[in-house]
């Protein structure tokens, strides 16, 4: 069972790998699911055990971002008891570890799914962080956290597109102290 477990995981991570080697230089719309399955060596049968498709493939690399997310919006929250620094800490360290696909996508080759898909879990995480920690509404804690997600998203963006851009933990400090300045009126 142990040696399966390592074959799966193997698998797994080989096609993972190929579609974010293709997204470095190929749009998504682009790949197919045997220009995939060509760049990992792996067939297509092979591919249809553990995906259903390119799209759910794609997804289920997200899969350890939500998790990372969701581990940082439920850790200690810091002095102001707010969620959201650890939430963009956690983003940015994912985003600096996948650099490839993160710099694909804000670039243009990975596309507007990737994008969403990353913004949706972030405003998902924060969303759920805000309501459990902040007596707010749930329609304020769901704007707040759609707005969060957007202004963080472009901070991604900006942070791969410059090429002189900040230390990471720096990036991460200037996209906290941007929402600590739109929070300032509120407590």
């Amino acid at each position: 069972m142990r040696k399966q477990d390592r074959r799966v995981s193997r698998t797994r991570g080989a096609l993972e790998a190929a579609l974010i080697e293709l997204l470095e230089h190929t749009d998504y719309q682009d790949i197919t699911v045997q220009a995939i399955c060509d760049t990992a060596d792996v067939g297509r049968s092979a591919f249809y055990q553990h995906f259903t498709s390119k799209d759910d493939l794609f997804r289920s690399g997200f899969d350890r971002l939500r998790r990372d997310l969701d581990a940082a919006a439920y850790a200690a929250p810091e002095e102001n008891g707010s969620a959201a620094p650890k939430v963009i800490e956690a983003l940015f360290v994912h985003a600096e570890k996948h650099a490839g696909l993160y710099r694909s996508v804000t670039t243009g080759h990975g596309g507007f799914i990737a994008l969403r898909i990353i913004e949706g879990t972030i405003a998902q995480t924060l969303g759920t962080a805000l309501l459990a920690e902040a007596a707010i509404p749930p329609a304020e804690a769901e704007v707040r956290a759609l707005m969060y997600a957007s202004a963080t998203m472009a901070a991604l963006r900006w942070w791969f597109q410059n090429h002189n851009r900040p230390e990471r933990d720096e990036m991460v400090r200037l996209v906290h102290s941007a929402f600590a300045v739109g929070n300032s009126g509120r407590h």
